[in-house]
């Protein structure tokens, strides 16, 4: 073989091999591209942070189920509850970033941020808030034989001295604890706080008399009021809930600028492509123009309120820096 021939084989090997990974390159960039447009192409878990029965377990199964039909994939509940949702927040955060686990959060992971000393999660980095899907205001339930008809009286018997009224909540560093933190402060009453796993235990304890008091949200609470279990004193939102037109809101009652409105949004792990988010974005926005999820929505007490991406980080970020402060100044602790 010639110096001239020699030198052609080498050099047309190369090219082959370069051709070749070239090829091997552009099929795994096809590859993952594809796989982002066809996405969903199997089923979606949606993890759900607290308890069944709970105010997040009840929007991810009415969310999930129209979500489910839009994008036209399975899309099952998994209830992973505890620490105030941080167990199902880290399943979440550990899961690939492709979309196929999603997380059903609420405005208790802006108060986390700030109520635990080292928390393995940043909120506002290692989860994507895809899209809020609802709000609601809390109620502020008492017990049926409670003495007090309505908050002021609640309010009247929390400022005795060596007072012993107990108000329960979905758990610490849920918006129930925190929005009973923040009424102790605006009102200078002294409540004792009782957390439970999850808002179903603190609604059966307070309908059994075990506490005096409860604050929590509206699709966790608004089925015991109307069964006539417990007796709601006040909602904690700027107006009256059109599911509970006659109970008036705290402020309302107290002539305070107190309110508290929690919401709930769809998360992902940090680093999903944005295709998947545009699909869960365009999928909740158009599950939410549905009139079965809006009859849905108001059997609970919940409002429709969409904000995409940008906007879901905005308010995370301005609730977090809400929360920080209550934290701080009421030297709340869990630890």
């Amino acid at each position: 073989m010639t110096a001239s021939t020699k030198t052609h084989s080498i050099l047309t090997r190369r090219a082959l091999i370069t051709a070749g990974g070239a090829s091997l390159l552009g099929g795994s960039f096809f590859n993952a591209a594809h796989s982002a447009e066809t996405y969903p192409s199997k089923s979606i878990r949606m993890v759900v942070p607290f308890a069944p029965g709970g105010g997040n377990d009840i929007v991810g199964r009415i969310v999930g189920r129209k979500c489910s039909e839009v994008l036209r994939q399975p899309i099952l509940v998994d209830n992973r509850a505890g620490a105030g949702g941080r167990v199902g927040a880290e399943v979440v955060m550990k899961a690939p970033g492709d979309g196929y686990t999603v997380l059903l959060g609420d405005a208790s992971y802006a108060i986390n941020a700030s109520l635990y000393p080292s928390p393995k999660i940043d909120y506002a980095s290692d989860l994507v808030l895809v899209a809020v899907v609802a709000a609601t205001p809390l109620i502020v339930a008492v017990r049926n034989d409670y003495p007090s008809k309505d908050v002021a009286g609640l309010i009247a018997a929390a400022k005795k001295a060596n007072s012993n009224v107990t108000v329960g909540s979905a758990g610490n560093g849920t918006i129930g604890h925190l929005a009973a933190v923040l009424f102790n402060s605006t009102f200078k009453t002294q409540t004792r706080h009782v957390p439970y796993k999850g808002s179903a235990a603190s609604v059966n304890d307070l309908a059994g008399g075990q506490i005096d008091a409860l604050i929590g949200t509206l699709p966790a609470v608004i089925g015991a009021v109307k069964g006539g279990m417990v007796r709601a004193v006040a909602v904690t939102g700027k107006t009256r809930s059109p599911s509970l037109p006659n109970v008036p809101t705290v402020a309302e009652a107290t002539g305070s600028d107190y309110e508290v409105v929690s919401w709930f949004g769809v998360m992902c792990p940090k680093g999903v492509d944005q295709t998947v988010i545009k699909a869960w974005s365009d999928a909740i926005q158009a599950s939410l123009k549905t009139s079965d999820l809006r009859d849905a929505y108001a059997l609970q007490g919940l409002e429709v309120d969409f904000r995409d991406t940008p906007a879901s980080k905005k308010l995370l970020d301005s609730e977090i820096d809400k929360w920080k402060k209550v934290v701080r100044e009421n030297n709340v602790s869990v630890t």
